[in-house]
């Protein structure tokens, strides 16, 4: 595991804090007010008279307080530190002295802290300096109008709640809450070991809400910094004795005593969290196990250090071996150490997975692996076994440009090898790093659409991509799993009774429940996130789809038809062609181009493949005349619908009279094109069945599946009373007896 999970998880830039140009702004400040103002560009300061002649006063206040402490106990070296990046302020705003200088005053004033001095400077070009000297220590800022952006610091030797500070301070320079970075830092003799080791940069606890935390293990590896901190919980509250929490985050408890939080980071940036890990875990996972048709025996995982990744895959009892590629051994050392929940496996395996006898733990970098096992080219290796499932779980996508190996593993040329390294019902599950905003998609995300159309390329299949909020990441996470066929893609979209059914079946009893994952949260999954599609469109808002979405249709704003009558342009009459049946004409002129099957898309019914050979296999085995009947109405007016990431899908119109749209027999006489073509340059042009079949990634197509399955939409111009033509011999149930039959030949 290398930095697995981006710098965008908070990291600061808090350089300016601690480097040497604004220690001189704070200690010049306190002691040398020539020296301070010749720094900059105007000369101005703020007298603090009155702050000075009041300071006997706050020594002889602060003064009683030590003494009542020093009758408590010896006085501890002790501090808070308060670090904030203030983001998305105005440029008057922080070129503005005097109001920094109030602002100042107002946090310190409502903080209880006590002034001593106070100065400001304004910089060349812009920005502002301030700096205030406090009898519990000092307070800070300094800003960029270029950048919307103030850093602040507050440190105080008292006893001071800061996190009260924090959004005055934000609210104070008309800042962004929700943005802004922060961390308080407890700094003294709250350390858990007494060396200097224990020291830590103030970016690596950046945007972790509260104000208690201590290290627990450090080290420096030969590939990144090591960390993992501990973050004790809320005290717990009993509830009828029975060591409940009412702790609105649900606090885990063991043995009627709150488990502290224990959170890891390589390099500064948070990996995982034990308070919300299994929400990760199981969404990278389960999903991927579940769908996998037959019960995955052999399984890869590419990173995953902490051993929760591994945890979840041996829950399954198909499991025989998992081998576990982590290039950094150190990170599974303090993770065996201090992050013991996230690789027990009590109960189904070893008490530590890690020394589980399926998992084989590699100790080298993913390609050398793989090179080792599958040799140049895994497409044209022989006699190795394959893998069912593998498993990335490395360093987001758009953090590759750091490393090498790390283009490589996201590459066309990789993936190429991952198909041809799992068996043909095989399952590739990847992260996917933060989701793209779903208003306002930023371009460096294009390289993930990049990617997603690279995946479907190579698999002829379209990715699932879905989403999960991780509350330790404050944000949401992606994940794309790809399959090999259809078979996976149809447990996917499987029912939530179905899901919890292969749950039962699947994984060993001593490892149920689960924490998280069920058949509901996989149905949140069927759908491609909109933020993907936002994407998609943003990057390309020409595509074929991104303008059929946004197309007209005869249904808007007709919403005055009323439920029992969608489609009054339409009705029925015996068929001309037929002979035994009857098919659907138009009772009004309907224009070319025009969309009409909105309605058919919302009444469908929708079937899996397997489901409908279920169907089949049932009426075989108990000749029953109605299962016979239903089976057969259901060929006769139904077809096939792939390509939408749904899997194979059968269709059939249930309450739209395009149920009995007519088969063109000739298909010169087409005049209602059947399916929204997803590889054409235009959506309305004529040849579009060829798009049928192709797999290239396309959100639209997935998220409008019933739609693009059942479109209707008019080839050409068509007068009232004349029937609707479509080609039935798109209809993949539909074979050619059948079509003859139908057309009379």
């Amino acid at each position: 595991m290398i930095n697995k999970k981006g710098q965008s998880r908070g990291v600061g830039k808090l350089a300016c804090f601690f480097s040497g140009f604004c220690l001189g702004i704070i200690v010049t400040a306190l002691w040398n007010e020539d020296a301070f103002l010749s720094i900059g560009r105007t000369g101005s300061e703020s007298s603090s008279t009155g702050y000075l002649r009041s300071i006997p006063s706050y020594f002889k206040a602060v003064g009683e307080s030590l003494d009542q402490e020093k009758a408590e106990g010896p006085h501890k070296a002790y501090g808070r530190h308060l670090l904030l990046d203030v983001n998305g302020v105005s440029a008057q705003m922080l070129d503005d002295q005097e109001a920094l200088l109030e602002l100042t005053r107002n946090v310190i004033k409502e903080a209880g802290m006590h002034l001593i001095s106070i100065r400001a400077y304004s910089l060349d070009p812009q920005g502002v300096s301030v700096a205030a000297v406090l009898l519990e220590s000092h307070m800070t800022i300094h800003t960029w109008p270029e950048h919307g952006m103030a850093l602040v610091d507050l440190f105080t030797c008292g006893s001071q709640d800061l996190s009260i500070a924090y959004p005055k301070i934000v609210n104070g320079l008309g800042g962004n809450l929700r943005t802004s970075d922060w961390a308080i830092v407890e700094r003294g003799t709250w350390k858990a070991f007494d060396n200097a080791e224990t020291a830590t940069r103030p970016y690596e606890v950046l945007r972790d809400w509260g104000s208690i935390r201590h290290r627990v293990y450090y080290k420096i590896s030969p590939y990144q910094n090591i960390q993992i901190w501990e973050y004790p919980m809320a005290p717990k509250t009993l509830v009828d004795g029975q060591g409940e929490t009412n702790d609105p985050f649900g606090w885990p408890m063991k043995n009627g005593e709150n488990v502290p939080e224990r959170r890891l980071f390589l390099d500064g940036v948070l990996q995982s969290s034990t308070f919300d890990e299994a929400k990760y875990h199981e969404s990278l996972v389960q999903p991927a196990m579940i769908a996998h048709p037959t019960g995955a025996k052999n399984v890869a995982i590419v990173g995953g250090g902490e051993g929760g990744t591994l945890r979840e895959v041996l829950k399954h009892r198909s499991v025989e071996s998992v081998t576990m590629v982590e290039l950094d051994a150190d990170v599974i050392e303090g993770s065996r150490l201090w992050l013991g929940s996230m690789n027990d496996c009590s109960g189904f395996g070893t008490p530590n997975c890690f020394d589980d006898p399926r998992a084989t733990v590699v100790n080298e970098d993913a390609v050398s692996w793989f090179r080792s096992k599958f040799g140049s080219d895994a497409c044209k290796s022989v006699g190795v076994s394959k893998f069912d499932v593998i498993i990335i779980d490395l360093l987001d996508p758009e953090e590759l440009k750091d490393f090498e190996w790390g283009k490589f593993l996201y590459s066309e040329e990789f993936f190429k090898e991952l198909s041809c390294a799992v068996n043909e019902d095989g399952v590739i599950v990847a992260q996917m790093g933060e989701a793209p905003d779903v208003v306002y998609p930023d371009k460096k995300d294009a390289f993930k659409n990049d990617l997603l159309k690279m995946v479907a390329g190579v698999f002829n299949r379209q990715p699932f991509v879905y989403d999960m909020y991780v509350p330790s990441f404050m944000g949401e996470w992606s994940y794309m799993a790809v399959f090999k066929n259809a078979a996976a893609e149809n447990r996917w979209m499987g029912s939530a009774a179905f899901v919890n059914l292969a749950i039962r079946q699947r994984l060993q009893q001593a490892a149920m429940p689960l924490k998280y994952y069920d058949g509901s949260v996989q149905l949140t999954l069927q759908k491609i996130p909109k933020q993907w599609e936002t994407l998609y469109c943003f990057n390309d808002p020409h595509s074929v789809s991104c303008r059929w979405r946004d197309s007209p249709s005869i249904h808007d704003g007709k919403w005055e038809w009323g439920a029992n009558e969608q489609e009054p342009f339409l009705t029925t009459q015996s068929s001309l062609i037929s002979g035994d049946g009857i098919q659907t004409v138009a009772t009004q002129d309907l224009e070319e181009n025009q969309r009409i099957g909105l309605w058919d898309a919302a009444s469908t019914l929708k079937i899996s493949r397997s489901d409908l050979e279920g169907l089949k296999e049932l009426n075989d085995k108990t000749h029953s005349a109605d299962y016979t009947k239903l089976y057969e109405i259901l060929i006769k007016y139904g077809y096939f619908c792939d390509g939408t990431g749904e899997g194979e899908m059968f269709y059939m119109s249930l309450l739209s009279l395009h149920t009995f749209n007519d088969d063109a027999c000739d298909d010169n006489d087409i005049n209602v094109d059947g399916q929204m073509s997803n590889n054409k340059d235009e959506w309305d042009d004529d040849d579009d069945d060829k798009g049928d079949r192709y797999f290239g990634w396309d959100p639209v197509t997935v998220r409008y599946a019933e739609e693009h399955c059942t479109e209707t939409r008019m080839r050409e111009g068509l007068k009232a009373g004349q029937p609707l033509l479509e080609s039935y011999g798109t209809f993949a149930t539909h074979n050619e007896v059948h079509r003859r039959a139908w057309c009379g030949k």
